[in-house]
């Protein structure tokens, strides 16, 4: 009964847990090659993406609605900063991305 009531535990934990994937491609609107995924969970600091090659466009895609994304075009989390939707492939054709960070929503 005592593994039962932990397993529950965890398994509800787990549950909570906000999972991410972001995902970068060289070209817009999610096309060309994928060149950039990560997965994590919960907030996170400024994180940069690690690649060389540019960033066109980006896709976030995750379990819960309760964390908010930031996309930056200048690296270490600076410059103009834009929110893009859940599941929704969000470009600009004009810039580069360099870094990202998400957030947990109070």
């Amino acid at each position: 009964m005592y593994n039962l009531k932990l397993a529950g535990i965890v398994l509800l934990a787990a549950s909570r847990a906000t999972a991410w994937e972001v995902q970068g491609w060289t070209g817009v609107k999610c096309g060309g090659s994928e060149i950039y995924a990560e997965a994590t969970t919960g907030a996170q600091a400024c994180e940069n993406f690690d690649t060389t090659q540019e960033l066109h466009s980006v896709m976030f895609t995750y379990a819960k609605k309760n964390v908010v994304p930031h996309l930056f075009y200048e690296k270490d989390c600076k410059g103009t900063v834009y929110e893009p939707k859940s599941g929704y492939c969000w470009y600009n054709s004009a810039d580069i991305f360099k870094s990202y960070k998400i957030v947990a929503a109070s």
